[in-house]
């Protein structure tokens, strides 16, 4: 048995994921391996920040976190990485101090070496006199092993007329983050403003991401007493929807499989394409290498990243990009090659919801 960590990693353990009927709460099974073992060798943002799609997408959110917020004098960012949303924040917010902690060392490193203000550590190390009026965490809740005190935490370093920011995966919206082990819980609304009423926080805001940012969802709070509206859904049709959707994936090597010939060539070569490697480990066999538009060399897990230039017309093509997308990108590069290989039938999309 294996899964996929967040850094698209294969890890050599079930994904074991649960889902409770009564609360709708979904998480990993206590009873597997410690949430540590997912932190050896972490590396999503052990990188410089500035590239290309990296930008882009922080800009993305940027802009939404900026929409859902007065502008803030002082920001903290709890799990900043290295940076890149603080850059993107510094382009929305020009005159705004802004600050970032993390808990992964070489992720600061370069957030550092970018200039930005940003520490190893977490929010519980900000000072009662040191607060500032706006804590925003991305990305971050949904890998904690106690999201309760992560929270209480975070709203520690938020001054007495400040507001905090949640962003994560949207729990009511059965989809690709049930695939990634390291995600030990999936928030609906509801459990947002439940963890969020212990800290002593009620909402202000709720909404979901923009489209290019996939099923994600920002919740905003603040100390004073505001009336939120609560977000009623069917608990049995989502456990419903989330079965379905591990379902599908549990069968998607079998079915994907009778559609490849022996060898292909897999387009794409980010997330949907790590998942391919994780949960379609007998079709992924068949991949001789992989592709994109970008013409990147190098390789892509252990398979080889070729330029989609030197991909011969004959080629099978196996689109390996979100399902949501492959109706558009098939049909261009039907185009140019003899055979392209979809499986946006096979796993429901992460629009739907």
């Amino acid at each position: 048995m294996q899964s996929m960590t967040s850094d698209w990693r294969i890890v050599p353990t079930p994904l074991g994921k649960l889902s409770c009927k009564n609360c709708q709460l979904a998480f990993r099974d206590p009873a597997l391996p410690p949430a540590a073992e997912f932190d050896r060798n972490y590396e999503l943002y052990a990188h410089p920040p500035g590239g290309q799609a990296e930008r882009i997408r922080q800009a993305v959110y940027a802009a939404w976190i900026g929409g859902a917020v007065n502008r803030p004098k002082r920001v903290l960012d709890v799990g900043c990485g290295n940076g890149s949303l603080l850059l993107a924040l510094r382009e929305h917010w020009p005159h705004t101090e802004l600050r970032g902690c993390d808990l992964s060392p070489a992720s600061v490193r370069f957030a550092q070496a970018a200039g930005l203000d940003v520490w190893a550590g977490g929010a519980a190390d900000v000072s009662p006199d040191d607060r500032v009026d706006f804590v925003v965490s991305v990305n971050v809740l949904e890998h904690t092993p106690d999201p309760r005190a992560f929270v209480c935490g975070s709203a520690s370093a938020v001054g007495v007329d400040g507001q905090l920011a949640i962003v994560c995966p949207d729990g009511a919206r059965p989809g690709v983050e049930l695939l990634i082990a390291d995600h030990l819980y999936s928030f609906t609304a509801g459990h947002l403003a439940a963890l969020l009423g212990a800290a002593g926080f009620t909402v202000r805001h709720w909404s979901r991401a923009p489209r290019e940012l996939g099923p994600f969802q920002i919740v905003v709070a603040a100390r004073q007493a505001v009336a939120s509206e609560a977000r009623e859904f069917d608990g049995d049709a989502l456990l419903d929807g989330r079965l379905g959707y591990l379902r599908a994936w549990q069968r998607l090597d079998a079915v994907l499989l009778a559609r490849l010939p022996p060898q292909v060539v897999c387009f794409g070569a980010g997330e949907a394409a790590a998942l391919l490697r994780a949960y379609a480990p007998a079709a992924w066999a068949r991949v001789d290498a992989c592709t994109t538009d970008e013409g990147a060399v190098g390789n892509f897990g252990d398979r080889r990243h070729v330029p989609l230039d030197e991909v011969s017309a004959e080629a099978t093509v196996l689109v390996g990009v979100r399902p949501q997308d492959q109706p558009a990108i098939a049909e261009r590069l039907r185009s140019r090659f003899a055979n392209v290989v979809t499986w946006y039938d096979l796993v429901p999309s992460d629009d739907a919801g």
